[in-house]
């Protein structure tokens, strides 16, 4: 069964089926790595646009110095193999099945995933708790607002 909403739209979307199609997934990683040894700084914005809906430098300033060279480090470590195209075709299953608690945690800004993935999940599984963080983009845990997030799943775990 299809989700509500869509993952990524656009330029984003069209530049997955390109960029990380099974030929060239291993080369664009390389090729971002790279450019995260040359320019850092260039190479983390250029990431981040796809990752939030606000304006880049407003983001990398809420950031901060050790948040950027984290969430840099990060994204030059990361493979996606076909995971991204995963996320384009994703259909989930019978969600009224799922009988345990669901903690949902998604953000307000990002620009990756619309909340309508959060929302679909929680009006599917009855014990769903939706937190709405204020992070600033998809990378969450890199956020002045991660604390929050992660007092809320102690919560969760502890209820």
């Amino acid at each position: 069964m299809p989700t509500d909403g869509r993952y990524a739209s656009g330029m984003i979307r069209l530049g997955t089926y390109v960029f990380f199609n099974p030929l060239l997934e291993s080369v664009t990683w390389a090729a971002f790595r790279g450019f995260g040894r040359v320019a850092p700084q260039a190479a983390l914005k250029s990431m981040m646009g796809g990752l939030t809906c606000l304006p880049i430098d407003q983001v990398m300033a809420t950031m901060g110095p050790d948040r950027q060279q984290a969430a840099l480090a990060f994204l030059q470590a990361s493979r996606s193999g076909s995971g991204f195209l995963h996320d384009i075709h994703h259909h989930c299953g019978d969600l009224s099945r799922v009988t345990a608690p669901v903690l949902v945690i998604t953000s307000k800004y990002d620009g990756l995933v619309d909340a309508s993935h959060a929302t679909y999940v929680q009006s599917h599984i009855h014990q769903t708790q939706l937190f709405v963080s204020e992070a600033e983009s998809h990378l969450m845990w890199f956020s002045a607002h991660d604390h929050e997030i992660r007092a809320r799943m102690r919560l969760f775990l502890q209820s």
